[in-house]
């Protein structure tokens, strides 16, 4: 479970534990693998040698070795561990030589020069059989036809849409005009006649008398000269 979930640091640890109690090659294996995920090739040289310890010519454990061998950069150990795994594997079946074939291509890559790579791979290329082509794959690609299509159907409607959006929006026709409904006409005042008292002389006419005014003034000043007096 932490393996598939990509959680390579929690399964070593619970590897090691496994291991520690009861060694299962399987795991070891797996181990391996991850150890040279987290770029420990060291560690996982250690493992591998337990694991060939019990099982000289196990065909994965040497495979895996090879690459551990690539990745400390000892690549001549790589191509002879690949030639030992052909020597002991060859002639087990159509499989076998597949694999065989598989990694002596993988080692000419690694060694380009080297000459017992090249014979064996030689020796071994005609006899592999040719990769059957599963129709599950067929499928797989019909499916991926069917869903391109359906994208292409998807974009012309797009463009569909946008050919619509730019066309101009039809002319709007302007509101009908409402009839004039006639108003009457303004109320006139009367004339005023000349006979007609205006305000103004209606009240200059009343007028009230000044005289008490200035008797109270007089009388006020008497007053105010007895006091400075």
């Amino acid at each position: 479970f932490l393996r598939a979930a990509g959680r390579t640091q929690e399964y070593v640890r619970v590897a090691e534990r496994l291991l520690y109690h009861r060694p299962v090659d399987a795991v070891i294996r797996e181990l391996v693998r991850a150890y040279l995920e987290l770029n420990e090739p060291r560690r996982a040289l250690m493992k591998l040698n337990e694991l060939l310890g019990r099982q000289n010519h196990d065909p994965e454990g040497l495979e895996l070795l090879a690459e551990t061998f690539v990745r400390l950069e000892k690549v001549d150990k790589a191509c002879s561990v690949v030639l030992e795994l052909v020597k002991h594997h060859r002639d087990n079946g159509p499989e076998a030589v597949q694999l065989c074939v598989t990694l002596l291509r993988r080692a000419a890559t690694w060694a380009p020069n080297n000459q017992k790579v090249k014979q064996a791979l030689d020796e071994l290329a005609p006899q592999a059989p040719a990769p059957s082509v599963e129709t599950d794959a067929f499928d797989e690609i019909d499916e991926d036809f069917e869903e391109l299509d359906d994208f292409d159907e998807v974009e012309d409607f797009e463009e569909l849409t946008d050919d619509d959006d730019d066309e101009p929006p039809p002319p709007t026709k302007p509101p009908p005009k409402r009839p004039r409904v006639p108003q009457p006409p303004p109320a006139r005042l009367p004339p005023i006649s000349a006979n007609s008292p205006s305000p103004r002389s209606s009240s200059s006419t009343k007028r009230s008398p000044s005289w008490p005014i200035a008797t109270r003034l007089s009388s006020s000043s008497c007053i105010l000269v007895q006091t400075l007096w």
